[in-house]
């Protein structure tokens, strides 16, 4: 017993469905419903909206009705057992009629609209139907002023600004619902826990995506992948996903390179998805990927466009032990930045601000070293922090971080302004000061004679 991913569907269908609710959430079910209602034209009540939500069975459920002046919230249930009764549905819809004494006894449209939710794009937990489905009224009201908030319920400890602020806390979804009219609309959620992506794991080579499903829920599914790189390359392919014996839970691997989008697709055979999962640069994911947008990465966010500063030095590389033209240039520009603002060498970024990783590179400086990546990292840290304490006085102490930019790790280095300058090469005695996106030579007058601070 299923739904389609989009499109439309039968009332009776969805009835159907509601009842065998157990095969999508794993445990008994039942319909939670709450309405929003709002008082006029007249006396009468009307709903704002109704909502529903299947949920696991709550043995101890009580109907409640909050009044807030001309603004009445009401929550009620409907069982499984009522659900399989052929008019069980619509009385469990309509039941806010006989709580507020409104005319009942309508029958709903037959054709109602479905939509699939994901989390990430939507305000869902899971990937979820949402369903919207009209009463046949004999006329539709139009709401012309709703009732003024602000609207408290000291109680339940509950403010909203107005009533179409309330939507958002009374149905739980982080987001307000907007619409001007009219007491025959209804919308439902079902949650669809069968089968689902739970987590990803990234690193500099591969991806492990962790699946999960139901015990009663499918066996045989593929997962369908595609992603861009931060160089314009792309690859796509699918995967099996295999559960060993009566396993709920299972890794998918796939080898990529640097990140920049990703999108997967769980489906079985016949193509029916399951869940999906999007990270594009402007639409950030739900299962922490590390990305251009979150995390230990944030401060990147912004600096491709800003570029290289009075504050900011990039690398696509340095080696900490080779000797090589790039070793000095690291050296001028943390001795620039100790003489002028302080500022940030970022290690695994290209001229152009695009992030490319520092794990080929380390890998190949350390190849007969230990395999364990975080290790190698420790000892490029150590190299580099050598590096600028014998090459550098007085002793120049800067802080080291590594940042997860999705999946492809860059090493900061963090140089404060110092408070003994002027700072000099030991080589030659010669300091720099940072000028914009360059390094420059001191002059006899830049800190006001020697060893003076500015």
């Amino acid at each position: 017993m299923t739904l389609p991913s989009s499109g439309d569907t039968t009332f009776a269908q969805l009835q159907r469905v509601l009842a065998a609710g157990e095969s999508f959430l794993g445990s008994p079910t039942c319909l939670r419903l709450r309405a929003i209602l709002v008082r006029g034209p007249g006396p009468a009540w009307h709903n704002y909206q109704v909502e529903g939500l299947l949920v696991p069975s709550q043995p101890d459920r009580e109907e409640r009705v909050l009044e807030m002046g001309d603004t009445r919230l009401v929550e009620w249930w409907t069982d499984h057992a009522a659900l399989s009764e052929p008019d069980g549905l619509r009385l469990g819809l309509a039941r806010w009629r006989d709580v507020v004494g409104a005319p009942s006894g309508f029958q709903f449209q037959d054709t109602v609209r479905l939509y699939r939710d994901f989390p990430g794009a939507a305000q869902v937990a899971a990937p979820t139907w949402r369903v919207e489905l009209h009463e046949n009224v004999p006329q539709q009201v139009r709401f012309g002023s709703l009732p003024c908030g602000p609207l408290y319920h000291e109680e339940c400890r509950l403010f909203a600004e107005d009533v179409k602020d309330l939507t958002s806390h009374w149905f739980e979804r982080g987001e307000r619902y907007d619409r001007p009219s009219g007491e025959n609309q209804y919308a439902i959620r079902i949650p669809d826990r069968r089968a689902r992506f739970t987590g990803i794991h990234l690193d500099e080579q591969a991806i492990t995506i962790s699946c999960t499903r139901l015990p009663s829920g499918p066996a045989d599914l593929r997962c369908a992948w595609q992603w861009t790189g931060f160089r314009g390359d792309a690859q796509n392919g699918v995967e099996d996903v295999v559960f060993s014996d009566s396993s709920t839970e299972c890794e998918v691997e796939i080898v990529v390179g640097g990140l920049q989008t990703l999108k997967l697709w769980l489906v079985d055979l016949e193509g029916y998805c399951y869940d999906q999962f999007y990270e594009l640069p402007w639409r950030p994911g739900r299962l922490t990927i590390g990305g251009l947008r979150r995390g230990g990465s944030a401060e990147l966010r912004g600096l491709r466009d800003a570029g290289e500063s009075d504050t900011v030095e990039f690398k696509l590389w340095v080696s900490a032990v080779r000797g090589d033209g790039k070793r000095g240039e690291l050296v001028r520009s943390a001795c620039a930045f100790v003489n002028t603002q302080g500022g940030t060498i970022y290690i695994g970024v290209d001229q152009h601000g695009d992030v490319v990783g520092t794990g080929r590179s380390i890998r190949k400086d350390y190849r007969n070293a230990s395999p364990d990546i975080e290790t190698l990292r420790d000892r490029y840290t150590s190299g580099l922090r050598r590096i600028l304490t014998e090459a550098i006085a007085p002793t120049l102490v800067p802080e080291f971080e590594w940042l997860d930019v999705a999946g492809l790790h860059v090493l900061a280095i963090r140089v404060p302004r110092g408070p003994d300058r002027p700072y000099e090469l030991v080589e030659d005695g010669t300091s720099y000061v940072r000028r914009g996106a360059t390094n420059r030579r001191a002059g006899p007058r830049e800190f006001g004679g020697p060893h003076t601070t500015v």
